[in-house]
């Protein structure tokens, strides 16, 4: 089933890829690179999900996910990504995220078959609900 999905990340290959590769799968895709936006465009588009990178600077992930949390968007499930060179920031942000997705920034995306994965378990979950 198509979704709407909002995906704040900061680095342009990630979040094309995402992006493209999201869109060929039928969902509506919005991308964002600046997280200053998020609130904004989530109340423009009500995503049915969220994948936030754990930096996206100004602003790490948990503070987009606060944002999103303090606009109303409360049972939206997010996905964390990462890079491997980022695995300390995993324990501090494991409370905030429905999962993290941990990939290896020399090859610019993520693991795509854990992440779509992940995807269509958490968009079955809110449709269930």
């Amino acid at each position: 089933m198509p979704a709407n999905i909002l995906i704040v990340e900061g680095d342009n290959s990630t979040a094309r890829t995402l992006h493209d590769l999201l869109e060929i799968h039928g969902h509506h895709v919005v991308a964002l690179m600046d997280p200053e936006q998020v609130t904004d465009i989530a109340r423009e588009i009500q995503p049915d999900l969220a994948i936030v990178s754990l930096m996206v600077p100004p602003l790490t992930g948990i503070e987009v996910v606060e944002r999103l949390r303090a606009a109303g968007f409360d049972s939206l499930p997010v996905i964390g990504t990462t890079s491997s060179s980022l695995m300390e920031e995993i324990g501090e942000a494991a409370d905030m995220f429905e999962e993290i997705v941990v990939y290896d920034r020399s090859v610019a995306s993520p693991d795509i078959d854990r992440l779509m994965d992940t995807i269509a378990e958490h968009l079955d979950r809110s449709v269930a609900t």
